[in-house]
């Protein structure tokens, strides 16, 4: 009975151990996903408080360090969350959840700040060098159009007014980066990342074996 049964199923049969051995290697393949992602999560997650902490001593006093913030590394070169974050969503609290979505969009807004201000300085020179030239020559043709004997003091004294102004004008948006730092920073420091129950549950799961 059992072998005449086999003997007409064994097409069938087969079919099905085959879809079971694919769904099982299926799944432990998705596991072992979801363990390599909540790894490279949890440590960017640490790498990158470390790096907020740092770039936290850049201001003092109400006044951005701009050298140091220029020369500093990106927040994060590849955002992992934004990546790996469906695997998730029924693994942790809804809290932690959106707290870690709000940390990876202030280092978005703070890496945006950075290329800003990197852009800025590299254009700042050439920009200020230039207008200087273009207003000079302007001045001093104006003084030789009308015959105006051009006294020495006279021009580097406009000069110097002309380059206040301008430095004034290239440091506005520097600061407008300061203000837009400090509250992203004071945002940041108000959510409890390390510690939460969701990141906890990603520590859990990156110390999986298999």
């Amino acid at each position: 009975m059992v072998l005449e049964f086999l003997a007409k199923n064994w097409v069938n049969l087969g079919l099905v151990i085959v879809g079971s051995f694919a769904m099982i290697i299926y799944g432990l393949q998705e596991r072992k996903k979801r363990i390599e992602a909540a790894s490279l999560i949890v440590l960017q997650i640490k790498e990158i408080q470390e790096n907020l902490r740092m770039l936290s001593t850049y201001i003092r006093d109400n006044k951005l360090d701009f050298g140091a913030f220029y020369e500093s590394l990106p927040l994060m070169t590849e955002n992992y969350w934004k990546q790996y974050k469906h695997y998730f969503i029924k693994e942790i609290d809804q809290k932690s959840f959106s707290d870690i979505d709000l940390l990876y969009n202030f280092v978005s807004e703070i890496q945006e700040q950075q290329l800003l201000l990197k852009q800025l300085q590299k254009e700042s020179f050439s920009l200020t060098q230039q207008m200087l030239i273009n207003i000079e020559g302007q001045w001093m043709s104006s003084h030789l159009s009308t015959l105006q004997t051009i006294n020495l003091m006279d021009f580097l004294n406009n000069k110097g007014t002309l380059e206040s102004n301008i430095s004034q004008l290239t440091h506005y948006m520097p600061e407008q980066i300061r203000i837009s730092m400090e509250k992203f920073l004071k945002e940041y420091q108000m959510l409890e990342i390390i510690g939460s129950n969701g990141y906890r549950r990603l520590e859990k799961i990156a110390k999986r074996r298999f």
